[in-house]
């Protein structure tokens, strides 16, 4: 019993470890995008 509960912990960790890399990623994808639209919107606001 002791070695079943600690293998699904494991398993557990590394199923919440790959999800958060997963969310890390998609995170940094939208905060580049973020960046991407600021620079083109004050490119499009210099032009004026």
């Amino acid at each position: 019993l002791e070695e079943n509960t600690l293998n699904d912990e494991l398993n557990l960790d590394k199923e919440s470890s790959r999800f958060s890399e997963k969310s890390n990623s998609m995170l940094s994808l939208l905060d580049e995008n973020d960046k991407k639209n600021k620079s083109a919107v004050w490119d499009h606001f210099d032009k004026f």
